[in-house]
C-alpha cells in the first residue's frame, strides 16, 4: 500500500507501520498533489516499488 504525505514523514511513518502490523506491505512517498510533476514523479516511484 502506498502512502502519501506532503510534510509529515513521522506521521506518515506511524501509518506505514501500522499497516505493516496488519501484514500488509507499505511504504510512503512524498509529493504536494496540488504539483503535477510531483503527483507524476510519486506515481513512477509507486509503479516501480509496487510494479502496477
Amino acid at each position: 500500500m502506498a502512502v502519501n504525505y506532503r510534510n509529515d514523514h513521522g506521521a506518515a511513518s506511524e501509518t506505514i507501520e501500522e499497516i505493516r502490523r496488519h501484514g500488509a506491505e507499505s511504504e510512503s512517498f512524498q509529493a504536494d498533489v496540488a504539483e503535477h510533476e510531483q503527483v507524476r514523479s510519486m506515481i513512477e516511484a509507486v509503479v516501480s516499488r509496487f510494479g502496477r
